[in-house]
Protein backbone atom coordinates (compact mmCIF):
# COMPACT_ATOMS: atom_id res chain seq x y z
CA UNK A 1 0.00 0.00 0.00
CA UNK A 2 3.07 2.44 0.76
CA UNK A 3 5.24 0.89 -1.45
CA UNK A 4 4.71 3.72 -4.49
CA UNK A 5 5.59 6.59 -2.00
CA UNK A 6 9.36 6.56 -2.18
CA UNK A 7 8.80 6.63 -5.99
CA UNK A 8 7.64 10.81 -5.66
CA UNK A 9 11.64 11.43 -5.08
CA UNK A 10 12.02 10.06 -8.84
CA UNK A 11 8.87 11.74 -10.02
CA UNK A 12 10.10 15.73 -8.93
CA UNK A 13 14.02 15.32 -8.62
CA UNK A 14 15.71 14.68 -11.75
CA UNK A 15 18.56 12.38 -11.67
CA UNK A 16 22.48 14.20 -11.61
CA UNK A 17 23.92 11.07 -13.26
CA UNK A 18 23.59 9.56 -16.41
CA UNK A 19 24.99 6.26 -16.87
CA UNK A 20 26.77 5.11 -20.16
CA UNK A 21 24.38 3.31 -22.22
CA UNK A 22 25.98 0.84 -24.95
CA UNK A 23 24.73 1.15 -28.72
CA UNK A 24 22.75 -2.21 -28.32
CA UNK A 25 19.50 -2.07 -30.32
CA UNK A 26 18.00 -5.57 -31.14
CA UNK A 27 16.99 -5.83 -34.64
CA UNK A 28 12.75 -5.17 -33.84
CA UNK A 29 13.80 -1.91 -32.95
CA UNK A 30 15.60 -0.49 -35.71
CA UNK A 31 12.54 0.63 -37.26
CA UNK A 32 12.85 3.52 -35.09
CA UNK A 33 15.61 4.83 -36.80
CA UNK A 34 14.20 5.91 -40.54
CA UNK A 35 16.49 7.08 -43.20
CA UNK A 36 16.75 9.83 -46.54
CA UNK A 37 20.31 8.58 -47.41
CA UNK A 38 20.20 10.69 -50.60
CA UNK A 39 20.12 13.75 -48.46
CA UNK A 40 22.25 12.25 -45.05
CA UNK A 41 19.12 12.48 -43.11
CA UNK A 42 18.11 9.80 -40.03
CA UNK A 43 15.33 10.19 -38.12
CA UNK A 44 15.03 8.74 -34.75
CA UNK A 45 11.09 8.28 -34.79
CA UNK A 46 9.45 6.88 -31.69
CA UNK A 47 6.44 5.43 -30.94
CA UNK A 48 3.42 7.62 -30.21
CA UNK A 49 5.64 11.25 -31.28
CA UNK A 50 4.60 11.29 -34.75
CA UNK A 51 5.93 8.35 -35.98
CA UNK A 52 3.05 7.00 -38.04
CA UNK A 53 2.94 10.04 -39.88
CA UNK A 54 6.40 11.00 -40.32
CA UNK A 55 6.92 7.50 -41.91
CA UNK A 56 4.01 8.00 -43.93
CA UNK A 57 5.20 11.25 -45.00
CA UNK A 58 8.65 9.68 -45.92
CA UNK A 59 7.19 6.75 -47.98
CA UNK A 60 5.86 9.18 -50.28
CA UNK A 61 8.27 11.94 -50.01
CA UNK A 62 11.10 9.15 -51.09
CA UNK A 63 8.87 7.82 -54.24
CA UNK A 64 8.59 11.47 -55.66
CA UNK A 65 11.68 12.93 -55.03
CA UNK A 66 13.85 9.71 -55.54
CA UNK A 67 11.78 7.34 -57.68
CA UNK A 68 12.36 4.65 -55.34
CA UNK A 69 9.21 2.62 -56.51
CA UNK A 70 10.38 -0.62 -54.06
CA UNK A 71 8.72 0.91 -51.42
CA UNK A 72 5.14 0.37 -52.72
CA UNK A 73 6.00 -3.46 -51.61
CA UNK A 74 7.20 -2.14 -48.16
CA UNK A 75 4.44 -1.35 -45.15
CA UNK A 76 5.13 1.88 -43.66
CA UNK A 77 6.25 0.40 -40.66
CA UNK A 78 9.51 -0.77 -42.28
CA UNK A 79 9.76 1.62 -45.41
CA UNK A 80 12.93 3.52 -44.71
CA UNK A 81 14.09 1.92 -41.46
CA UNK A 82 17.25 0.42 -40.89
CA UNK A 83 16.17 -2.88 -42.07
CA UNK A 84 14.84 -1.34 -45.08
CA UNK A 85 18.53 -0.08 -46.12
CA UNK A 86 19.87 -3.29 -44.09
CA UNK A 87 22.32 -1.06 -41.88
CA UNK A 88 23.59 -2.37 -38.97
CA UNK A 89 23.53 -1.00 -35.72
CA UNK A 90 27.74 -0.26 -36.09
CA UNK A 91 26.54 1.45 -39.37
CA UNK A 92 24.15 3.41 -37.44
CA UNK A 93 26.29 4.21 -34.79
CA UNK A 94 28.71 5.38 -37.45
CA UNK A 95 25.94 7.48 -39.14
CA UNK A 96 25.10 9.31 -35.97
CA UNK A 97 28.99 10.63 -35.14
CA UNK A 98 29.65 11.87 -38.65
CA UNK A 99 28.96 15.51 -38.69
CA UNK A 100 27.77 15.54 -42.53
CA UNK A 101 24.53 13.65 -41.66
CA UNK A 102 22.18 15.83 -40.13
CA UNK A 103 20.12 13.49 -37.12
CA UNK A 104 16.36 14.67 -35.91
CA UNK A 105 14.59 12.92 -32.99
CA UNK A 106 11.58 14.54 -31.32
CA UNK A 107 9.57 13.79 -27.89
CA UNK A 108 6.78 14.48 -26.29
CA UNK A 109 5.52 15.18 -22.59
CA UNK A 110 5.81 11.98 -21.14
CA UNK A 111 1.89 11.28 -19.20
CA UNK A 112 0.57 12.65 -22.48
CA UNK A 113 2.47 10.22 -24.51
CA UNK A 114 1.31 7.02 -22.14
CA UNK A 115 -2.26 8.36 -22.20
CA UNK A 116 -2.23 7.60 -26.10
CA UNK A 117 -0.13 4.57 -26.14
CA UNK A 118 -3.25 3.46 -23.80
CA UNK A 119 -5.52 4.33 -25.73
CA UNK A 120 -4.48 3.27 -28.99
CA UNK A 121 -3.17 -0.22 -27.47
CA UNK A 122 -5.56 -1.01 -25.10
CA UNK A 123 -8.62 0.34 -26.09
CA UNK A 124 -8.50 -0.46 -29.38
CA UNK A 125 -8.13 2.81 -31.59
CA UNK A 126 -5.50 1.04 -33.78
CA UNK A 127 -6.19 -2.18 -35.23
CA UNK A 128 -3.40 -4.01 -33.88
CA UNK A 129 -4.05 -2.22 -30.35
CA UNK A 130 -4.99 -5.24 -28.63
CA UNK A 131 -2.57 -7.16 -29.65
CA UNK A 132 0.26 -5.08 -28.35
CA UNK A 133 -1.48 -4.16 -25.22
CA UNK A 134 -0.94 -7.96 -24.46
CA UNK A 135 2.44 -8.12 -25.44
CA UNK A 136 3.04 -5.05 -22.71
CA UNK A 137 1.03 -5.89 -20.00
CA UNK A 138 -0.01 -9.73 -20.62
CA UNK A 139 -4.00 -8.74 -21.58
CA UNK A 140 -5.61 -7.56 -24.21
CA UNK A 141 -7.67 -5.22 -22.34
CA UNK A 142 -7.06 -2.89 -19.77
CA UNK A 143 -7.96 0.10 -18.16
CA UNK A 144 -5.83 2.93 -17.85
CA UNK A 145 -5.26 2.66 -13.89
CA UNK A 146 -4.46 -1.17 -14.27
CA UNK A 147 -1.83 -0.55 -17.28
CA UNK A 148 -0.11 2.32 -15.05
CA UNK A 149 -0.33 -0.42 -12.35
CA UNK A 150 2.05 -2.73 -14.43
CA UNK A 151 4.70 0.42 -14.28
CA UNK A 152 7.59 -0.56 -12.32
CA UNK A 153 11.29 1.18 -11.74
CA UNK A 154 13.90 -0.93 -13.53
CA UNK A 155 11.44 -3.20 -15.68
CA UNK A 156 10.16 -2.38 -19.85
CA UNK A 157 6.91 -3.39 -20.28
CA UNK A 158 6.68 -6.00 -23.01
CA UNK A 159 6.05 -3.98 -25.88
CA UNK A 160 8.52 -1.17 -27.09
CA UNK A 161 5.17 1.58 -27.87
CA UNK A 162 5.22 1.88 -23.80
CA UNK A 163 8.86 2.19 -23.17
CA UNK A 164 10.89 5.87 -22.19
CA UNK A 165 12.17 7.80 -24.97
CA UNK A 166 15.04 7.79 -23.13
CA UNK A 167 15.79 3.87 -23.85
CA UNK A 168 14.64 4.03 -27.89
CA UNK A 169 17.43 4.79 -30.74
CA UNK A 170 20.35 3.13 -29.22
CA UNK A 171 20.13 4.78 -25.85
CA UNK A 172 19.62 8.33 -26.28
CA UNK A 173 20.58 9.44 -22.62
CA UNK A 174 23.86 8.59 -24.26
CA UNK A 175 23.59 9.68 -27.99
CA UNK A 176 20.96 12.74 -27.77
CA UNK A 177 24.29 15.17 -27.68
CA UNK A 178 24.75 13.90 -30.93
CA UNK A 179 21.68 14.90 -32.48
CA UNK A 180 21.11 18.36 -34.51
CA UNK A 181 17.70 18.98 -34.29
CA UNK A 182 15.81 17.88 -30.61
CA UNK A 183 12.46 19.05 -30.46
CA UNK A 184 9.43 18.65 -28.79
CA UNK A 185 6.70 17.36 -31.35
CA UNK A 186 4.13 20.21 -31.78
CA UNK A 187 1.72 20.62 -34.79
CA UNK A 188 2.02 24.08 -34.99
CA UNK A 189 5.81 24.39 -35.34
CA UNK A 190 6.29 20.72 -37.12
CA UNK A 191 5.47 22.26 -40.62
CA UNK A 192 8.51 24.66 -40.53
CA UNK A 193 10.94 22.41 -38.83
CA UNK A 194 10.10 19.72 -42.04
CA UNK A 195 9.83 22.21 -44.37
CA UNK A 196 13.38 23.57 -43.07
CA UNK A 197 14.89 20.35 -42.37
CA UNK A 198 14.24 19.00 -46.26
CA UNK A 199 15.30 22.83 -47.54
CA UNK A 200 18.45 22.89 -45.62
CA UNK A 201 19.23 19.10 -47.01
CA UNK A 202 19.07 19.50 -50.58
CA UNK A 203 15.34 18.10 -51.24
CA UNK A 204 13.76 20.80 -53.19
CA UNK A 205 16.64 20.97 -55.18
CA UNK A 206 16.71 20.44 -59.34
CA UNK A 207 14.22 18.54 -61.69
CA UNK A 208 11.74 17.02 -58.86
CA UNK A 209 12.29 19.41 -56.20
CA UNK A 210 8.68 20.98 -56.61
CA UNK A 211 7.07 17.42 -56.35
CA UNK A 212 9.20 16.64 -53.29
CA UNK A 213 7.98 20.55 -51.62
CA UNK A 214 4.05 19.05 -52.38
CA UNK A 215 4.55 16.42 -50.62
CA UNK A 216 5.87 17.96 -47.55
CA UNK A 217 2.94 21.10 -47.87
CA UNK A 218 0.19 18.25 -48.02
CA UNK A 219 1.43 15.69 -45.01
CA UNK A 220 2.75 19.64 -42.96
CA UNK A 221 0.57 22.08 -44.14
CA UNK A 222 1.57 25.38 -42.29
CA UNK A 223 -2.37 26.58 -41.57
CA UNK A 224 -2.49 22.55 -39.81
CA UNK A 225 -4.47 22.89 -36.11
CA UNK A 226 -3.46 19.09 -35.97
CA UNK A 227 -1.72 16.32 -36.99
CA UNK A 228 -2.80 15.23 -40.36
CA UNK A 229 -2.58 11.77 -39.79
CA UNK A 230 -6.61 11.52 -37.69
CA UNK A 231 -6.80 8.10 -37.10
CA UNK A 232 -3.56 7.83 -35.25
CA UNK A 233 -4.53 10.87 -32.97
CA UNK A 234 -5.99 10.11 -30.03
CA UNK A 235 -6.53 13.34 -28.17
CA UNK A 236 -4.62 12.28 -25.10
CA UNK A 237 -3.42 15.45 -24.11
CA UNK A 238 -7.67 16.82 -23.83
CA UNK A 239 -8.35 14.26 -21.34
CA UNK A 240 -5.38 14.35 -19.33
CA UNK A 241 -6.37 15.47 -15.57
CA UNK A 242 -9.55 12.68 -16.13
CA UNK A 243 -7.49 10.01 -16.80
CA UNK A 244 -4.86 10.78 -14.19
CA UNK A 245 -7.53 11.30 -11.86
CA UNK A 246 -5.96 8.73 -9.22
CA UNK A 247 -2.80 9.91 -7.41
CA UNK A 248 -1.32 6.57 -7.48
CA UNK A 249 -1.50 6.44 -10.92
CA UNK A 250 -0.27 9.94 -11.32
CA UNK A 251 2.95 8.78 -9.49
CA UNK A 252 3.28 5.97 -11.35
CA UNK A 253 3.73 7.41 -14.61
CA UNK A 254 5.38 9.88 -13.25
CA UNK A 255 8.45 7.92 -12.13
CA UNK A 256 8.79 4.94 -14.53
CA UNK A 257 9.31 8.29 -17.13
CA UNK A 258 11.60 10.09 -14.77
CA UNK A 259 14.43 9.79 -17.55
CA UNK A 260 12.57 11.61 -20.46
CA UNK A 261 11.50 14.16 -17.90
CA UNK A 262 15.36 15.12 -17.12
CA UNK A 263 16.50 14.32 -20.60
CA UNK A 264 14.47 16.79 -22.31
CA UNK A 265 14.04 19.67 -19.53
CA UNK A 266 10.49 18.76 -19.02
CA UNK A 267 7.76 19.25 -16.84
CA UNK A 268 4.85 17.28 -15.93
CA UNK A 269 1.78 20.24 -16.99
CA UNK A 270 1.34 22.71 -13.72
CA UNK A 271 -1.75 20.50 -12.62
CA UNK A 272 0.36 17.68 -11.80
CA UNK A 273 3.22 19.70 -10.87
CA UNK A 274 0.56 20.87 -7.97
CA UNK A 275 -0.75 17.43 -6.98
CA UNK A 276 2.86 15.86 -7.27
CA UNK A 277 4.53 18.68 -4.74
CA UNK A 278 1.44 18.24 -2.70
CA UNK A 279 1.75 14.45 -2.57
CA UNK A 280 5.40 14.81 -1.89
CA UNK A 281 4.76 17.08 1.54
CA UNK A 282 2.17 14.71 2.69
CA UNK A 283 5.04 11.79 2.42
CA UNK A 284 7.12 13.90 4.11
CA UNK A 285 4.85 14.92 7.16
CA UNK A 286 3.33 11.68 7.20
CA UNK A 287 6.38 9.59 7.17
CA UNK A 288 6.56 6.48 9.43
CA UNK A 289 9.94 6.76 9.69
CA UNK A 290 10.00 10.63 10.94
CA UNK A 291 11.27 10.72 14.08
CA UNK A 292 8.89 11.63 17.37
CA UNK A 293 6.44 9.40 18.95
CA UNK A 294 3.02 8.32 17.45
CA UNK A 295 0.07 7.34 19.42
CA UNK A 296 -2.86 5.08 18.42
CA UNK A 297 -5.01 8.40 17.09
CA UNK A 298 -2.22 10.18 15.35
CA UNK A 299 -1.23 6.60 13.69
CA UNK A 300 -4.94 6.39 12.73
CA UNK A 301 -5.02 9.85 11.41
CA UNK A 302 -1.96 9.27 9.57
CA UNK A 303 -3.55 6.28 7.78
CA UNK A 304 -6.29 8.15 7.04
CA UNK A 305 -4.25 11.10 4.84
CA UNK A 306 -2.02 8.23 3.41
CA UNK A 307 -5.33 6.82 1.83
CA UNK A 308 -7.14 9.72 1.01
CA UNK A 309 -4.18 10.56 -0.97
CA UNK A 310 -3.11 7.28 -2.38
CA UNK A 311 -6.24 5.46 -2.42
CA UNK A 312 -6.67 1.65 -2.31
CA UNK A 313 -4.41 0.12 -4.29
CA UNK A 314 -5.89 -1.49 -7.46
CA UNK A 315 -7.33 -4.70 -7.05
CA UNK A 316 -7.23 -4.39 -3.34
CA UNK A 317 -9.99 -3.97 -1.28
CA UNK A 318 -10.71 -0.27 0.18
CA UNK A 319 -8.80 0.97 2.85
CA UNK A 320 -10.94 0.75 6.33
CA UNK A 321 -9.14 4.19 6.77
CA UNK A 322 -9.42 5.73 3.69
CA UNK A 323 -13.37 6.93 4.44
CA UNK A 324 -12.29 8.36 7.82
CA UNK A 325 -10.09 11.10 5.72
CA UNK A 326 -13.11 12.19 4.39
CA UNK A 327 -14.68 14.73 6.90
CA UNK A 328 -10.72 15.67 7.61
CA UNK A 329 -10.81 17.50 4.16
CA UNK A 330 -11.88 20.63 5.17
CA UNK A 331 -8.56 22.69 5.08
CA UNK A 332 -7.07 20.67 2.17
CA UNK A 333 -4.31 17.92 1.97
CA UNK A 334 -1.54 20.06 2.93
CA UNK A 335 -3.05 21.90 5.49
CA UNK A 336 -4.45 18.34 7.02
CA UNK A 337 -0.72 16.46 6.62
CA UNK A 338 0.46 19.44 9.13
CA UNK A 339 -2.20 18.89 11.48
CA UNK A 340 -1.42 14.99 11.51
CA UNK A 341 2.38 15.97 11.90
CA UNK A 342 2.00 17.69 15.02
CA UNK A 343 -0.79 15.55 16.39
Amino acid sequence: FLSSLPMLTFALNALERTPDVKFETPPNLLRTFVFVPEQKLMLCVIPKIGSHVIKDFLWHYRMKRYGDMRLKDRPIVVANTALYFHYAPSQIKSFMRDTSWKKVVFYREPLERFASAHASKCLGIDKDGYVICKHAFGHERMSFDEAAAQLLPGRMPGDYHFWPVSEHCGGLRSFLPLYDIVEKLDARTMPDIMDGLMLESGGYEGRLGAKAKEVVDKFFPKAASGPPDTKHHTHAADKLQALYASNETLMRVASFYEHDYDLFGMRPPAWAQARLRELAEIHRYLSFESSGTCDEACAELRAAVIAYACGPPLGWPRHPMYSAAAPLLVGGTTALARAAASH
